[in-house]
């Protein structure tokens, strides 16, 4: 077990986001998160970021063999723990080139004292230096290290979504959690997402997505998690979830569950 979500239920008001979720999640798999919209996919993720406390339950993280309750960890210390994530609705400093927007993902990592930065010590210089070295690499790895001097916000909406991952990846997270990554990008784009998808996690990243489009669920997942109304309606294989009556009603719909 690498992370284990224990009854967690949160409450916003009279309302029940999520209520009473359990689910675990191993080193090195790829879990999908589906439910219809409101289902409380994004605030399970926003509670397991450190976005959220929830009022009950537990989310434990194994790390170095030791596990720990993150349940009201600040998010600056989750991640860097080593739980990062992409958003919904893209979130680049869009007047920050596309190297400077992987390099505000290694903050995290960094150990400079402000002294040291301040007086431009060698240490600090090795740093950056250090941190320009794998920004480049990561850009690289997804394909966008010709155009690491562009600003963000001029790149096309799929490359947005790759810079976003590739952010995401510097602070060299052990679980990467990716909020609709596939949304709107066309099938040439989701099918280059889903080769980069299982690239990182070769390289040793568990992740968990949450995702609409069921072609690429299909393909991708170990493991799949329903939500619907804020409630875990079913677990399983793809195939099981495709399979099951319950889904089928909920979220994927005859036709739908046939085309996954």
């Amino acid at each position: 077990m690498l992370l284990e979500i224990a009854n967690v239920t949160k409450q916003f008001g009279g309302l029940i986001a999520v209520n009473d979720v359990s689910m675990e999640v191993n080193e090195g798999e790829i879990v999908s998160v589906i439910g219809p919209n409101g289902a409380g996919k994004t605030t399970l993720f926003n509670c397991v970021t450190g976005v959220y406390t929830p009022e009950k339950g537990k989310i434990l993280y194994k790390k170095d063999g030791v596990v720990r309750d993150i349940v009201g960890v600040p998010a600056y210390k989750i991640a860097y723990l080593g739980i990062s994530r992409t958003f919904q609705n893209i979130r680049l400093f869009k007047n920050m080139t596309v190297l400077e927007n992987v390099l505000v993902g290694r903050h995290s990592k960094l150990k400079a004292k402000v002294w040291e930065i301040l007086l431009t010590m060698p240490a600090f210089i090795k740093e950056e230096k250090e941190g320009v070295r794998l920004a480049r690499n990561l850009l690289d790895f997804v394909g966008l290290l010709n155009r690491e001097s562009e600003i963000s916000v001029n790149l096309p909406y799929g490359l947005q979504r790759k810079l976003e991952i590739a952010r995401a990846l510097a602070s060299e997270p052990k679980i990467l959690l990716l909020d609709e990554p596939a949304a709107g990008m066309n099938p040439s784009e989701t099918e280059e997402l889903i080769r980069l998808i299982k690239k990182i996690r070769d390289m040793g990243v568990t992740i968990i997505l949450i995702e609409h489009d069921m072609s690429l669920v299909m393909k991708l997942s170990e493991k799949i998690i329903v939500l619907d109304f804020g409630q875990k309606i079913a677990e399983g294989s793809p195939v099981e979830i495709r399979n099951n009556p319950r889904v089928i009603e909920a979220y994927l719909g005859k036709e739908e569950a046939e085309i996954a």
